[in-house]
């Protein structure tokens, strides 16, 4: 007797009635006893407005997951593709999904597989890990199709689950449920007729009507080099004249393919995908079409989208983004095809999200998904790519070759990266990518991504599933498949069978987890989804395979859990689209513990997990004996609250009657404006090809300008404003008093002959020596062509009476500093990138802060006093071990102990360069090959070698060292070599340079008159800074700090640092910094911020700041809300 004559009775785990909201008072549901062993029973208790039953846990006393065998489970399904398919479609090779429900409405979670080849397959849940395939007694084999997607949701809104699944070629089918598990296919009535590669789906109430709507991401039924033979898709072939003798392309791939044509003739192709489908419900289940073009989807500016995207979109999520309560989307697409991300307007309309809100994406986006990452109570989200974690894989796999030759535009540019991103959600509409500072930028060529609390300690995990059948980005193997026969060039390269990752979410960042056993083999795995299988509250795992069985994954997991499910009213009756905290009470003086998150229907990779969430619940997470609590914000804006609840329960929450809505309160605004219209400044750098002399140099050395300073220059009692450019040239504009500024040309005085040559030196004047003149310090850059070595500082004195305006009416130099003033003390002080004079010591006089690229930041005591000039006391106070990639640095008293502290500015930690004091980050550099040409080798410490290898891959070392290319023999050669053997000589007969700290850093003063290192918080991390502004912003008496942000200039815009925006950090007076919100603070400009001062300007009390951008708008920023400050 089938499990549906037994077991299709019961609906245990759902109230009668389609709004689920039946008093149950105790009853007792058996869910294993009826249909199998293993599970105890749940017994329910009936509360106002949920319902709860007590889980019984068991597992391992670690975290992981335990693999199930299918001879014990029953789950024998194995995903595949014949020789000839493949070779007919590659589409084939993208896998295939899973669904996670209760199909049968026993209240056991049941699993669907969607099937490339033969029918797809639906085990029912028997209880004790024991499995009932019935895909055709249930009417939802789907045979004769390349099923691709599976989802279950309810689409009729009759409280069972429907089920949905995708294919390459159609049909897209709707199998309607009728309560016991037996299905109907909907057919045409339907509505999702479709005969394109449709691949993902994800559903969600977008208009607030109350039912589910659909969306279908397709991506192509087959490609065109799997339709035609490399010799018709020669150019000769694709491209014509047209009537003016214009190129275009020839009728028959008009509609395949859109092309640039560049000025000097040449064509740049890209392949079209298939358009995407999208939904909405009338309420039963008939799915009517919305056009992409009519209205309903605008552009980043408003307009209505002219045409409808023609992307390779593999999966899509509806997911509330900006906290409003209605679904947004996000297309994840593959290859050039930018991914799109959609904010719903409230009515079902879409509009694309400006570039400042997403400044990069992935280049190949496979699937995304969303969690509270940092658990700051917004939604982040995760983008998979293709990246290798492994040095050899990559480096065999690696592109690249010569730089840019013209710097990206940072403030508008949105490059496509290969690599998997990371968006931390800023709670404003924009987010910044950290994939790499958050450790989660390489999983190998991945599939299937989900976050789930794996070792249930309140921080979501992720888990990303990888392999592909064959490795298209191992440059050898396809290089030598070219001499295959076109139809078969697939089965000639290797399969990429790699293992599965898990990263454990260490407090917002990110650690591998190989232990948990996720990925117990190196298999080629696809879609996956999540559900509880076994009824003990937490979340099991299943990944539909290619040619393996399926992977099922019990979670063993024991710590305390709370599971919740939803039911919701009307035709939403899993409660999709809302939002359900679980709150942990604080600690005495602490701040509530909130996990959150969504309840979704589809989303994933190829599928859709069950609709239950399971959450942390024991310590320290949560105090002993302290209260928890579950919220729910339901789509419909209603709103629930469960107090006192309990660990290892699982809670059911009934969607009560819609609130009103409370006004939310106004706040006080930003501290600062923009209003950088008073100066109107866009800095205009020249065409430099910092390339052309060094082609390894890791970034441009010709972009830290334009630097700023504040001056009375024409001594009327109002700071006046100067800005510099590398080249010498100063723009001054005058304060009118009256609140404007008026642009001087030329200054106070013209500005002299640039005193140095290539990139700009930092300058900075004090008097040093107690006689009333100033002296300049003079920092030494590169010498041109020779990086990184450094040009010699130097100190020279000004003459009598002249005052700081000095420097910048004759910034370039000139006759103004022309006595040498200095003796050997910073002959060798390196590459300096910032300077600031401070007394340290207290002795009354200043002393040298220097910011040193590939050094420590150095202090020289001025021993002006007692005859001698300075004196390096870096090591004694503590400094020399930090050597870094210092950019710039200030000083201010932090921690108010009256000793100046030092803030110094670094590349960040958001970086693929990785330093620490074991393995720093090396830079080897001298001339490799005796060409003439000072070549810069960059390394790092790989450990799977233990050994230095080469940061770039084989194509721009060879841009570099172009003996490379008779020496190696392509890239598996190269992806074997060690650094040394890369460069065919002795490291030792190079010089060398190393960092061993990346991070931005406070130094506090301590007791023993040294310095106590420190990192800056986390969102300081995320981007390059180049100067430290220390400063009372907010007028509370204690001393902040400011860091501009971002680095757009390096070899490639792949490479563009930018997710910083600028960045209070705002002064307790103990030495604690702590991040102020762009929307709190004011302060945000997204280009390359170089120089940045304070002054108040409007003399009303309050520091207003200036931020001088390279090739961008000068930001000029008034304070509006501090304290005022009483003139002196």
């Amino acid at each position: 007797m089938s499990s549906l004559a037994r077991c299709g009775g019961l609906r245990g785990s759902r109230p009668a009635g389609a709004l689920g909201h039946c008093v149950f008072g105790v009853a007792s549901v058996l869910l294993a006893a009826a249909c199998g062993e293993g599970e105890r029973p749940l017994e329910w208790v009936q509360e106002d407005g949920h319902r709860w039953a007590a889980l019984s846990v068991s597992g391992e006393r670690s975290p992981g997951f335990e693999q199930v065998d299918p001879a014990r489970s029953g789950i024998d399904f194995v995903n595949v593709v014949t020789e000839d398919q493949l070779t007919e479609n590659s589409h084939y090779l993208n896998g295939s999904g899973v669904a996670i429900g209760d199909a049968d409405g026993d209240g056991r979670a049941d699993v669907y597989f969607a099937s490339m080849d033969g029918p797809n397959r639906l085990y029912l849940n028997l209880g004790g890990w024991r499995f009932e395939e019935v895909a055709a007694a249930s009417g939802v084999a789907a045979e004769g199709r390349f099923s691709t997607g599976a989802v279950f949701a309810d689409a009729d809104g009759d409280s069972d689950l429907d089920l949905f699944v995708t294919a390459l070629g159609g049909p897209n089918s709707l199998f309607l449920n009728d309560g016991s598990g037996r299905f109907t296919e909907a057919g045409p009535a339907a509505g999702l007729q479709s005969t394109r590669g449709s691949m993902s789906m994800a559903l969600a109430d977008v208009e607030g009507d109350g039912d589910l709507d659909l969306y279908v991401a397709n991506n192509k039924l087959a490609t065109l080099q799997d339709l035609y033979p490399p010799d018709e898709l020669l150019p000769s072939r694709l491209y014509v004249r047209g009537p003016d003798g214009e190129i275009v392309l020839a009728p028959e791939f008009e509609d395949h393919y859109s092309i640039v044509v560049s000025g000097d003739g040449g064509v740049a192709r890209s392949e079209l995908a298939e358009p995407d489908a999208f939904y909405l419900n009338d309420g039963t289940a008939h799915f009517e079409p919305v056009s992409f073009s009519g209205g309903a989807f605008l552009d980043e500016s408003g307009q209505p989208l002219a045409t409808t995207p023609l992307d390779w979109a593999l999966s899509v999520r509806f997911q509330d983004f900006d906290g409003d309560r209605d679904p947004d989307i996000y297309v994840a697409n593959d290859f050039q095809s930018p991914d799109h991300f959609w904010i719903n307007d409230g009515d079902g309309g879409f509009r694309a999200v400006s570039k400042e809100a997403i400044r990069a994406t992935s280049f190949a986006s496979m699937a995304a998904d969303f969690a509270d990452v940092d658990r700051d109570g917004d939604q982040d989200f995760f983008v998979a790519e293709m990246l290798s974690r492994d040095h050899r894989r990559r480096m065999r796999q690696m592109g690249g070759g010569g730089p840019d030759r013209e710097p990206s535009n940072a403030a508008e540019a949105r490059p496509q990266k290969p690599r998997n991103t990371l968006y931390l959600y800023r709670g404003d509409g924009t987010w910044a990518e950290t994939a790499l500072y958050s450790g989660v930028a390489a999983s190998e060529w991945s599939w299937g991504s989900l976050f789930m609390d794996v070792d249930l300690d309140g921080w979501e995990d992720l888990l990303v599933a990888n392999g592909h059948f064959y490795d298209a980005m191992d440059r050898d193997a396809a290089a030598r498949s070219a001499a295959v026969d076109w139809r078969r060039r697939i089965l000639a390269i290797p399969q990429l069978r790699t293992r599965n990752v898990a990263f454990r979410n260490a407090g917002g960042v990110f650690e591998h987890a190989p232990e948990w056993g996720f990925g117990p083999d190196e298999d080629i795995s696809h879609g996956m989804a999540l559900g509880d299988l076994d009824g003990d509250g937490d979340l099991d795992v299943v990944v539909n395979r290619l040619g393996d069985p399926a992977l099922v994954l019990r979670n063993v997991a024991r710590a305390p859990r709370v599971a919740v499910r939803l039911r919701g009213r009307g035709g939403n009756t899993a409660g999709i689209g809302a939002a359900v905290s679980v709150v942990a009470a604080p600690s005495p003086g602490g701040r509530p513990f909130v996990q959150s998150k969504e309840i979704v229907a589809g989303g994933g990779y190829l599928s859709g997990s069950e609709q239950l969430w399971s959450f942390a619940a024991g310590e320290p997470l949560v105090r002993a004996g302290a209260e928890l609590a579950i919220e729910v914000a339901w789509r419909s804006g209603a709103l629930s609250r469960i107090e006192g609840v309990r660990p290892n329960r699982i809670y059911e929450v009934f969607e009560p009657a819609p609130a009103t809505e409370t006004a939310a309160s106004g706040s006080p605004g930003p501290f600062f404006e923009d209003v950088s219209h008073l100066l109107g400044h866009v800095h205009s750098p020249p065409d430099v090809d910092d390339f052309a002399l060094q082609p390894l140099l890791p970034h441009r050395v010709s972009t830290t300008d334009p630097a700023v300073a504040w001056s009375d220059l024409d001594t009327d009692g109002w700071p006046d404003l100067c800005i510099a450019d590398r080249d010498g040239s100063v723009t001054w504009f005058r304060n009118d008093g009256a609140g404007g500024f008026d642009l001087v040309p030329g200054g106070p005085g013209e500005a002299g002959p640039p005193s140095w040559e290539g990139a700009p030196p930092v300058t900075v004047a004090a008097d040093l020596d107690g006689d009333g003149s100033l002296e300049v310090f003079r920092g030494g850059r590169a010498v041109p062509g020779r990086y990184p070595n450094a040009q010699r500082s130097r100190i020279y004195r000004l003459p009598p009476g002249s005052g700081a305006s000095a420097l910048c009416s004759r910034a370039g130099g000139g006759d103004v500093l022309a006595v040498a003033f200095a003796g050997d003390a910073l002959a060798d002080a390196g590459l300096v990138s910032g300077a600031v004079f401070s007394d340290l010591d207290g002795d009354g006089d200043p002393d040298l802060v220097l910011a040193v690229e590939w050094g420590p930041v150095r202090v020289f005591l001025n021993e002006f006093d007692e005859g001698g000039e300075l004196m390096e006391a870096t090591d004694q106070l503590g400094l020399s071990d930090h050597t870094g990639w210092w950019n710039g640095v200030a000083t201010g008293d932090l921690n108010s102990d009256g000793r100046p502290d030092i803030v110094a500015a670094n590349r960040g930690l958001n970086t693929p360069y990785r330093a620490t004091a074991e393995h720093p980050a090396m830079l080897f550099h001298g001339d490799v090959d005796n060409n003439g040409t000072w070549d810069v080798i960059e390394a790092r410490y790989d450990d799977s070698t233990a050994n230095y290898v080469p940061v770039r891959g084989l194509l721009t070392m060879a841009d570099g060292l172009p003996i490379l290319r008779s020496r190696i023999q392509g890239y598996t050669q190269y992806a074997e070599m060690e650094l040394e053997g890369v460069l065919g000589r002795p490291l030792e007969t190079l010089d060398r340079d190393s960092a061993t700290q990346l991070g931005h850093m406070v130094f506090l003063s301590n007791a023993d008159g040294g310095y106590d290192a420190a990192l800056l918080p986390p969102e300081a991390q995320l981007a390059p800074a180049f100067q430290v502004v220390i400063a009372d912003l907010d007028g509370d008496g204690h001393q902040d700090v400011f860091l501009p942000q971002n680095m757009s200039s390096m070899r490639s815009a792949l490479d563009s640092e930018n997710s910083g925006r600028s960045l209070w950090l705002r002064g307790d007076g103990r030495g604690d910094l702590q991040p102020v919100p762009g929307q709190e603070s004011g302060l945000i400009a997204y280009g390359d911020q170089r120089g940045a001062a304070v002054a108040d300007y409007d003399r009303d009390g309050r520091l207003d700041l200036v931020i001088a951008q390279h090739g961008g708008e000068t930001k000029l920023f008034r304070n509006v809300r501090a304290r005022p400050t009483p003139p002196p």
